[in-house]
Formats: C-alpha cells, sequence, structure tokens
C-alpha cells in the first residue's frame, strides 16, 4: 500500500494531477485558406500579403499543410515544404510606420498562423491573435508586442473570415511589428501597415454548442 501511495505521489509531483499521465493527444482537422487579394479598385484596400495567384491553399494539396489544432484551437497554414508548384505567399512590406527592416515586396514560403478559432461559436465575432513566418522573420498581430489583433468572424460551423478590418469596432487593424533574428538576436526591427483578408473553411469542424 505505502509502494502505491508513493507512485500516486510521484505522479503528482511530475504532472502536477494523477487524471491525466500522458500527454493529450493532439489532432489535426483539414483545412483550406483562401486570400481575398483585395485591391484598391475593387474594394478600397489594397492588401499587402496576398496569395500568389494558384488558388486556395488545401491541405494535402502540393505537399502543403492547412489545419485546426484540437490543443489550441489555431488555425494554421504552412507551405514550407509544397512542391509541384511551389505555393508562396506574397508580400508587401512598403508601407513601414518605423524601424529599419526591409521594405521591398518579396515571395516567400512559410506560415500563417490564427489564434483560437476552433472554439468559436456559430456568430460569433472577435479580436485574436495571428502570426506569420517568412523567409525574412515574422510579422506578429498581436496587440501585446506593438502591433493590433485581426478580426475574426465565425460564419457557419465550417466558414470562418480573418480580416485586418474593424467592421465592428473592436479595435482590430494592420499593424504588424517584424521579429527577426539577426546574428543570433532576436529583436523587432520594423513595424508596419500589412492589411489581409483570408477565408479559412474545414468541411469536418464542428462548432461548439
Amino acid at each position: 500500500m505505502r509502494q502505491i501511495l508513493t507512485i500516486l505521489l510521484g505522479l503528482v509531483l511530475l504532472f502536477g494531477r494523477t487524471s491525466t499521465i500522458g500527454a493529450q493527444k493532439v489532432t489535426k482537422t483539414p483545412a483550406s485558406f483562401t486570400f481575398a487579394d483585395r485591391t484598391l479598385g475593387t474594394t478600397g484596400v489594397q492588401d499587402r500579403i496576398t496569395s500568389d495567384g494558384l488558388g486556395s491553399y488545401t491541405d494535402g494539396t502540393s505537399g502543403l499543410t492547412g489545419v485546426f489544432f484540437s490543443s489550441t484551437g489555431d488555425a494554421r497554414l504552412d507551405t514550407t515544404y509544397s512542391r509541384n508548384p511551389l505555393r508562396v505567399i506574397e508580400y508587401d512590406p512598403s508601407q513601414v510606420i518605423s524601424g529599419t527592416g526591409p521594405t521591398a515586396s518579396f515571395a516567400s514560403t512559410g506560415w500563417v498562423d490564427i489564434q483560437a478559432l476552433a472554439q468559436m461559436h456559430i456568430g460569433d465575432v472577435k479580436l485574436t491573435g495571428a502570426a506569420v513566418g517568412t523567409s525574412i522573420g515574422q510579422f506578429h498581430f498581436l496587440g501585446n508586442e506593438g502591433g493590433t489583433y485581426v478580426t475574426a468572424t465565425r460564419h457557419d460551423a465550417h466558414t470562418w473570415t480573418i480580416t485586418t478590418d474593424d467592421p465592428y469596432s473592436l479595435g482590430a487593424g494592420d499593424v504588424a511589428v517584424l521579429v527577426q533574428t539577426l546574428k543570433n538576436k532576436t529583436s523587432k526591427t520594423g513595424t508596419y501597415h500589412l492589411p489581409f483578408q483570408l477565408t479559412i473553411t474545414c468541411p469536418t469542424c464542428v462548432a461548439p454548442l
């Protein structure tokens, strides 16, 4: 009996509780990401993060991944290992606000992460964080880092719109902070206006009640 109690105590010390001994399995649900690619002439907004013109980025096509994570509810697109064709995302950091970061347009493989979407109810609208990984560094749309959050809307069980617009006056915006690692030192090197809008579709997602 004493030996059993000792083992249980060890589990409490290691994991903080005995109800979950192993790590909870994280599941990934396939999704598709479609950039709006808005222009001044058609919508009055010039997006600075846009697609490569090859259509939606759909999980399992051309080697890219687009998924929802069960652990966080985040939606993540990653084109790093895409092939035939190589899928990239276009960036135009010319609208610099401050800093010494780059300002020339470029295309890059990488990833887009939108925080905490799966737990939204149908009809919910909220501010959320977003981050974009590129060949030159990461752009963070995070209010607690000097940028702005983005607007997330869940239209139904399977569809979300993510935008830097602020249609509900929640405080969303298009300000992103560039975080770069140079000579083994990570620092914020620029603040930019980087408007974008995308639709995320998840055919097998289920909305919370």
